[in-house]
């Protein structure tokens, strides 16, 4: 059984699975795709200055932490999440059902083509 399972690859997921490594956690990172949206370009309208923002520097930062200690991601999609009498469990589509004491989905959203 895992500490804390964190569903999602997007900044705030590896944000808190960096945070959870360097608490000793023993964590899962659950992920479609590393990086979410802060790994795409975004642009500001209406603001003045640069157009874009690159937080993929961020994202490939927090990407690196999760990378070194492979045994902590799984590239899959999470079908359901329920409670158990010692916590939660998980069920990916093709790797099986894990289990923890705590959960964070952080899915995060889909970015927006600039108009």
């Amino acid at each position: 059984m895992h500490d804390l399972i964190i569903i999602g690859g997007g900044p705030a997921a590896l944000s808190a699975a960096v945070y959870a490594l360097g608490k000793q956690l023993n964590i899962l990172v659950v992920y479609e795709n590393l990086g979410g949206k802060a790994g795409a370009q975004q642009y500001l309208r209406g603001q003045s200055g640069a157009g874009a923002v690159p937080g993929v520097e961020v994202a490939r930062v927090l990407e690196r932490e999760i990378a070194a200690q492979p045994e902590r991601a799984l590239c899959d999609r999470v079908t359901s999440v329920s409670t158990i009498e010692a916590g939660f469990q998980i069920t990916t589509e093709h790797h099986g059902v894990y289990q923890s004491l705590a959960v964070i989905v952080a899915t995060g959203g889909e970015p927006v083509a600039p108009a």
